[in-house]
């Protein structure tokens, strides 16, 4: 399985903010939630807009009982959480909901100040998510299952998805709006095709299959993610460097393994290199072999599952203390600051 963070896909989809949201202001009585991920200057809609189908415009959901109460026809157009939710039923989005007169249905999983700051956000565990609302949003928080989008306009702002995407149509993925704050951790899929990743263009994740692509990628010009999909050897030592960041914060990952939809680790690769030298701030090595020595010069070193045939040095005291190396990585040489 692939493993995406941002859908940026070469002719498939633009990303861009759709018209239909840009001065979205949702208003409930007194209560004003807002549409855009952070700050912005729109002014409160004046009109109290509610929805058809309960005179409310917004349902406040605290626990499953409360989600599965409201998700379906009955509920209001905005779903808006104050607290995770976990259940272990599929989720069906549906209804005739709409907002201005035209059909719209969102999951609000955040929470906000007075000048619309994001101050909280949750997170939505299910199996599934069937979303047969046209024009459904999910918004600032994390979802963790798959889901299953069968309706125009499916967006997700600001969101980690902690599984796979379904298009039931190109239709349906044509229309959708994925933006740049939003990882799929999964794979997004079009009728059942896996989509491929615009590797060089703002992608967060590169495909590496041997050494001409892991050279072209390690560098600066490199997507936050590269993800291994067979055993890479080169005779020439690698400097993994650059500004890449994963939700507004320096990161990078070298996945040396592929899953399964249900997250299983399924392959693990091996990678061989005289050197590695991390310069990347929060880099991440995870599920595979490193064989040679590893050089550490930034914060936030973390060895995940990794088997390193070699030598672990780091440049400073502080890059070892913020390192994190798991009880499951094995490293055969010494681990010790230089």
């Amino acid at each position: 399985m692939r493993k995406y963070s941002l859908k940026l896909m070469s002719a498939a989809l633009t990303v861009s903010v759709l018209a239909a949201c840009g001065d979205n202001n949702e208003t409930a009585g007194d209560n004003v939630v807002d549409n855009d991920n952070n700050n912005n200057n729109v002014e409160e809609n004046e009109n109290n807009d509610e929805d058809g189908m309960t005179g409310a415009t917004y349902n406040e959901v605290m626990d499953a009982d409360n989600l599965h109460e409201y998700i379906g026809a009955d509920g209001a157009w905005i779903l808006h959480f104050y607290a995770d939710v976990t259940t272990d039923q599929d989720l069906v989005m549906e209804g005739d909901q709409e907002n201005r007169d035209e059909p719209e249905r969102k999951l609000a999983l955040y929470e906000q100040d007075e000048d619309r700051n994001v101050t909280e956000q949750y997170t939505l565990e299910a199996p599934s998510l069937t979303v047969h609302n046209e024009n459904a949003r999910l918004q600032n928080g994390t979802f963790i299952g798959d889901i299953f989008v069968e309706e125009n306009g499916f967006i997700l702002a600001g969101m980690t998805v902690e599984g796979d995407v379904h298009f039931a149509g190109e239709e349906y993925f044509d229309s959708s709006d994925i933006d740049e704050d939003t990882v799929i951790d999964g794979t997004i899929y079009v009728d059942g095709e896996e989509m491929a990743m615009d590797g060089m263009t703002g992608a967060t994740y590169n495909e590496v299959m041997d050494a001409d692509n892991l050279h072209e990628y390690i560098g600066a010009d490199g997507a936050w993610i590269l993800h291994f999909y067979d055993d890479v050897t080169t005779d020439q030592d690698l400097v993994m460097e650059g500004d890449q960041e994963n939700r507004d914060e320096p990161e990078r990952k070298l996945a040396l393994y592929e899953q399964d939809e249900d997250r299983n680790v399924t392959e693990q690769y091996t990678l061989e290199a005289p050197s590695l030298t991390v310069l990347n701030e929060n880099a991440r090595l995870q599920n595979g072999t490193f064989i040679g020595d590893i050089f550490v010069e930034a914060n936030g070193f973390v060895l995940a599952g990794m088997t390193v045939e070699g030598n672990v040095y780091f440049a400073s005291d502080e890059f070892e203390a913020s390192a994190d190396i798991d009880e499951e990585t094995e490293v055969t040489g010494d681990i010790e600051v230089q």
